[in-house]
């Protein structure tokens, strides 16, 4: 499944997860509403294999933190074959590191 809305938020994140928890496919690149602990609502997606979070937020790359995205990748990461984090300038190395 592939997904994407511009004026998506955190409900619509948590209701999508809830309706559709084998999503394989996931694209949230530039979404403006979603912040660092919207990823959260990600974690029951265990089937996930590609997941797009680039230049997310407002102002756009400026929400992700490394500690979510570290906890979401636990979660999701071993399925994932594609994450595409490009354009999110707070995040450091940790990501690799950690993740």
């Amino acid at each position: 499944h592939l997904f994407r809305a511009q004026g998506f938020d955190d409900a619509a994140l948590a209701a999508l997860v809830s309706h559709n928890p084998s999503l394989t496919t996931l694209q949230l690149a530039e979404l403006g509403r979603l912040t660092s602990p919207s990823l959260s609502a990600l974690h029951p997606l265990t089937h996930l294999s590609s997941l797009d979070l680039s230049h997310l937020g407002t102002p756009q790359g400026q929400v992700l933190l490394d500690e979510d995205v570290v906890a979401l990748l636990e979660r999701v990461g071993p399925g994932l074959a594609e994450l595409t984090l490009d354009g999110n300038e707070m995040l450091t190395e940790g990501v690799l590191v950690d993740g």
